[in-house]
Order: structure tokens, then C-alpha cells, then sequence
């Protein structure tokens, strides 16, 4: 048969120090002092345990808002590279059958489009690798076999702009699983 728990209060300990301690014990002073101390210890044991359960929660929300900051960001990045690639690659096709006259400004608004291309593939370089802090190693993975799709295509516009096609579609639908939106569709 088992022993019947009974919860620890300050009157069930004065009680057992009633049945085994010394007459002096159990006077005033010293059971006020004992419920003191329990009821400091547990106070303190309460207030260290709601703080650690606070700073785990705040570490979980800034983590989820780390996650939603690279995740739009690379989602941004890799759509904005898709479409400047196709703009791109429309451009060459029409500097080629342009008159001189108009070949100048499309060729200069074509090299301003290869410079934003530059500059965006720049910056999704850089969120993927902050984007590896606090993704899941599936994500990372991606994000790793993106940039391998990218440097394969080397400079063929059309094979970078598929790859960013893929790599934005792909982390959209990463986001949406990490963030506990939806399941993803692939």
C-alpha cells in the first residue's frame, strides 16, 4: 500500500518539528522565522522559473521574427532576380533589332538592369547566410543548392533566371511550412 502524499506547507512542517524536535523549537519566533524562509524559498523558486519560462518565450519570438526577416527578404531577393533577368534577357532581343539611335539608351537601361542584378544577387547572398543562424537544415540546404544552380548557369541568363524562379517559389514555400502557415506543396 502506498504512503499518502501530503502537500508541503508551513504547517505541516511545524507540525513534524512539533513531533521531533526540541520544546524550543516549536515557539513563535522560530516557526514565524521558518515561514519566512519556505516562504522566500518558494517565492524565489517561483520568480526563477517564471523568468526562465519568459526568456525562453521572448527567445522563441525574436527567433520566429529572425526567420520572418529572412525569409521575406530572400523571398524578395530571388523574385526581384527572376524578374530583372527576364527584363534583361527582353532587352538584349530588342538592343539586337533596334535602330543605333535607340540602341544606346536600351543598351545604358539594359546596364543599369545588370548592376540591379548584381546588387539584389549581393544582398540574397547576404540574408541566406544570416538566414543559416535560424533556419532548419532542409532550408539550408536550398538555399545552398540556389547558389550552386546559380554559379552552374554561369552568366546564362536564362539558366540564373530559372534558378531564381525555382529559389523563390522554394523559399516561399519554405517559409510558409517553418512558420507554421501551411504545409508545403513540394
Amino acid at each position: 500500500m502506498a504512503a499518502e502524499s501530503v502537500p508541503v506547507t508551513v504547517e505541516v512542517l511545524a507540525r513534524a518539528l512539533q513531533n521531533t524536535a526540541p520544546p524550543w523549537y516549536s515557539s513563535g519566533p522560530v516557526l514565524a522565522l521558518l515561514g519566512v524562509f519556505v516562504g522566500a524559498l518558494i517565492g524565489f523558486g517561483g520568480n526563477w522559473y517564471l523568468k526562465q519560462m519568459d526568456r525562453d518565450s521572448w527567445f522563441q519570438q525574436k527567433r520566429w521574427e529572425w526567420k520572418w526577416q529572412c525569409y521575406s527578404q530572400l523571398a524578395e531577393h530571388y523574385g526581384e532576380l527572376h524578374t530583372l533577368l527576364l527584363e534583361s534577357t527582353a532587352m538584349a532581343h530588342a538592343i539586337d533589332a533596334a535602330q543605333s539611335t535607340e540602341r544606346e539608351k536600351l543598351t545604358a537601361e539594359r546596364d543599369r538592369r545588370l548592376a540591379a542584378i548584381r546588387d539584389r544577387f549581393e544582398l540574397a547572398r547576404r540574408w541566406g547566410s544570416i538566414a543559416r543562424i535560424v533556419v532548419p537544415p532542409d532550408t539550408r540546404t536550398f538555399i545552398t543548392r540556389f547558389g550552386d544552380r546559380w554559379n552552374a548557369a554561369d552568366g546564362n541568363s536564362m539558366g540564373q533566371s530559372t534558378a531564381a524562379r525555382e529559389a523563390w517559389l522554394g523559399i516561399l514555400d519554405h517559409a510558409r511550412e517553418d512558420l507554421r502557415f501551411e504545409r508545403r506543396e513540394s
